[in-house]
């Protein structure tokens, strides 16, 4: 088992790295970061199950939630993508989503991340907080220690962070049949700004 960014794209055949990075999120009261643990059996596992765990002593203010990332496979790359911007050539099986799943079979040999969100709850104490990520199956159990700060600043309450992921006021402008420089077309990016 390893720990890696949340952001880091996990290939089935990865190997844990010669040191674990040192993951440890801060977080205000009211938000939530993540991490990935990855684990990677010698052997194929068997209901695996996956739940975080608070140390005994602290209960009930800062929790954590954990998911498997599930897998798409691609037999070719895009046409458009540079080779340098490839994450590895295909065809191969490339990270996709976070499941539902609750339980699952594992295969020997393969890497599997898992998703673990720490939420630091708007009443939470501030200060280091530890967690065990378990990883249960029909075969045994890994407890993987995860941990974060809570720091004294809270986000507001209700937090309102309008975020856009991907935007083209032309394509806004073209689904109502008017040009962006026209006069309508500047009515339609003030009204995008009006609903962000």
């Amino acid at each position: 088992t390893w720990l890696v960014a949340p952001t880091d794209n996990v290939a089935r055949n990865a190997e844990p790295p010669a040191t674990s990075p040192a993951l440890r999120p801060v977080l205000m009261r009211g938000q939530t970061k993540t991490l990935q643990v990855v684990i990677k059996p010698p052997r194929d596992l068997h209901r695996v199950s996956v739940t975080v765990l608070p140390t005994p002593q602290r209960m009930s203010s800062v929790f954590g939630r954990a998911a498997f990332v599930n897998y798409v496979h691609l037999d070719k790359n895009s046409i458009a993508t540079p080779k340098e911007e490839l994450v590895w050539p295909a065809p191969g099986d490339y990270p996709d989503e976070i499941s539902d799943d609750v339980v699952r079979n594992l295969p020997a040999n393969q890497a599997q991340p898992i998703f673990v969100r720490l939420t630091a709850g708007r009443n939470a104490v501030p200060g280091d907080w530890s967690f065990e990520v378990r990883v249960r199956s029909a075969e045994g159990q890994v407890a993987i220690p995860v941990s974060c700060t809570v720091s004294p600043v809270a986000l507001p309450d209700p937090c309102r962070l309008p975020f856009v992921y991907w935007f083209s006021w032309g394509d806004a402008c073209q689904e109502f049949g008017v040009d962006t420089r026209s006069a309508d077309g500047w009515r339609v990016l003030y009204q995008l700004g009006r609903l962000m």
